[in-house]
């Protein structure tokens, strides 16, 4: 029953849908000033078979023209430079906060400390259960399964909180 009951949580967290962002503050999601960029690549293209054709270095003529015109290092000019929004300028909301509550990684934490506690304090040969033969144990837990437990306790702690 659990383990159908462990399958069952599992496929809910995989098949339920993941929200999606709205287009935040209606930015426009086309792309801008199509004319301009074409023409800047035509103009680049030209330079460079310039360059070719009279024999120069590769760049020659990009640099020269980089330095008298105005452009910027993204090669449009200052004023369509401007029309851009400032990215950290947007103020945009905080994203939702994650819903914590019990779900399949706090049934595996309250399982696994559960079976750790029951092998702590079971006493083999009596078949009975003891919390200082437990506390005893403990003492002397490896230490990746003392990190094992701190974790699980933390994920199940904070399920609650």
């Amino acid at each position: 029953m659990l383990v159908v009951f462990m399958i069952y949580i599992a496929g809910r967290s995989i098949i339920a849908p993941k929200p999606t962002r709205a287009n935040r503050n209606n930015v426009p999601s086309t792309p801008l000033h199509h004319a301009s960029l074409e023409a800047l690549k035509q103009e680049h293209y030209k330079l460079g078979f310039d360059d070719a054709k009279n024999g120069l270095d590769f760049g020659t003529s990009l640099k020269t023209a980089a330095e008298s015109s105005t452009t910027t290092a993204r090669g449009l000019s200052q004023q369509e430079d401007d029309e851009f929004p400032e990215f950290d300028s947007l103020d945009y909301p905080a994203p939702p906060q994650p819903k914590r509550g019990f779900g399949f990684s706090s049934a595996m934490s309250a399982f696994f400390l559960a079976r750790t506690a029951y092998e702590l304090g079971n006493d083999p040969v009596a078949g009975s259960f003891s919390v200082p033969r437990m506390i005893a144990n403990a003492k002397t837990l490896e230490p990746w399964k003392m990190g094992m437990v701190a974790f699980s306790l933390y994920n199940l702690v904070r399920s609650f909180i």
